[in-house]
Order: structure tokens, then sequence, then C-alpha cells
């Protein structure tokens, strides 16, 4: 059996993306041991995730417990829900439709907040909501439901594509509209980025996620100079998710240095002196 590497391990400490599975939201946080993590109204501790590999994991009663969940196995509800959804035909929706009203779940908030107290599982817990709904309704309604319910989310490694969606799902404005899939691999070609000892200045406006493209297509065979304002780049996360910060090749800058090079000596004078 072969090991599993480090690099695919969740550590403490490291960013992650985060999904709500049946969510469309993607988040990338760091995960910290005892910090909860808020993903589309579901909470989380993630310390039951530490140490193991990235991939789907259930979230326990209030949140407290981590289980990973194993990638095989399919999340599926009983089968006989299943069946008579898929075996609904065309008589099946006019007669539903000449039907009396639809009969609405009789649980109650307070009895669903108690079986979740409790640990039910997403399965079971739509398995009883959906009992009292007609058969015409009940695919549409497994579909609310579950994601309204669901207690499972997707840990994943963070990669450019991801961290890109993430940013633009959440604010375009701030990645100045930069989609990952068509205008970053465009940017990257017509800039003649590729891993052939080049130095290259990059000056962006786009939470990191161009500064992280061109390390990523470089692959430690040529530079990245990245010109900011201030004492830090405001791209660090973008930076410190993909694991560049501490590389050789990425070159902070800023650009009161470049535009006064006689500051940058001042500075080290400076510093001489009050060693």
């Amino acid at each position: 059996m072969e090991e599993i590497k480090n690099d695919s391990l969740i550590c403490n400490r490291d960013y992650a993306i985060i999904q709500k599975i049946g969510g469309m939201q993607l988040r990338l946080c760091r995960l910290i041991s005892g910090q909860h993590v808020l993903i589309e109204k579901l909470s989380f501790d993630p310390t039951g995730a530490i140490g193991k590999p990235f991939g789907i994991f259930e979230v326990g009663t209030n949140g407290k417990s981590l289980s990973a969940i194993d990638s095989s196995q399919k999340c599926s509800f009983p089968l006989k829900y299943q069946i008579e959804c898929d075996n609904l035909n065309s008589n099946d929706i006019n007669s539903e439709n000449s039907s009396s009203i639809e009969q609405k779940h009789l649980l109650t908030d307070v009895d669903i907040a108690t079986l979740k107290s409790e640990g039910i599982s997403t399965e079971k817990l739509v398995s009883k909501l959906i009992n009292d709904r007609s058969q015409f309704s009940k695919e549409k309604y497994l579909r609310k439901m579950t994601k309204k319910h669901s207690g499972k989310v997707l840990i994943s490694r963070p990669n450019i594509r991801l961290i890109c969606q993430s940013y633009y799902n959440k604010d375009p404005e701030r990645t100045s509209h930069l989609r990952s899939l068509d205008q970053l691999g465009l940017l990257l070609q017509l800039s003649a980025v590729h891993p052939c000892g080049c130095n290259i200045f990059v000056y962006e406006n786009t939470l990191g996620i161009l500064a992280s493209a061109v390390m990523e297509r470089l692959d430690n065979q040529g530079n990245c100079i990245l010109l900011h304002r201030g004492d830090w780049p405001q791209s660090i996360p973008c930076i410190d998710a993909m694991n560049y910060r501490d590389k050789e090749n990425f070159l902070p800058l800023r650009i009161t240095t470049l535009l006064q090079p006689d500051l940058l000596k001042d500075e080290e004078e400076s510093d001489q002196q009050k060693t």
C-alpha cells in the first residue's frame, strides 16, 4: 500500500477551498484547529479534518466533529424514492395536476432542529420530510431539502482555477472581472510566460491571482517580480494559499523603491546604524 504524501494531507493553519455539497459558494479560508468555519449557514470545527486527506467530510452535531467519507460511496437516498421519481410519466403528472392540494410535511422547524441535535443524518431527515409529499413533487423537493439540510462539505487543495472562481463569484469587481478558464490563460499566453529562466514583472489588481498564475507557470525556472504599493502586497492571502510566499523566485518590490533607487540604499544604511 502506497503511503499518502504529506502535501495531500490537510495541515493546521493551511489554506483550503471549502464547498458545501449541493451549494454554489466556494470559500478560500485558513483552517485553524478550534476556529469554526462558516459556509452557507453551515458552521463546523475543522479539527477533525486535520491530518486527513482532502475530500468530503460529514459535519457532526452542532459542527463539533468531522468524519471523512469514502469518495467511492455515493450519497444516495432510499431507493424507493429514487424509483418513484424516475418512474414519473406524463400520465402521473396529469393525474397529480387534477388531484387535490399537495400535502405539506408535518415536521415543524422545532422538530427538525431537534432531530439535527440528535445527530440524524441528512438522508434520514430528508426521508422523513419527503414521506408527506405527493409523488409529483418528490423529485424537486428532494433536491431542495438535500441542499438545505446537507451536512457534507468538500475540502479541496487550493489551485488557481478554484481561487479565481471563488473570488469571481464573491465580488468580480475586486478581481477586475478576471475569469480563470479563458481570460487568465490568454493573459499568460500573450505575455509569453514560460519556464525558461525569464524574469517577469507583475503589477496587478486581481488579489494575487495573476501573480500566483505566473509563479505556477514559471515552475521555479524564472523570477516573478511583483510590484506593489505600501510595505507589503495586498495579494498575500492568494500567494500564501499557493505556498509561494517563501519561494526564492518570488520577489516583491515596492514601487517607491523602483522609482527612487536611493531610497533602498538609505534604508539599508539606517538598518546598519541601528545594529
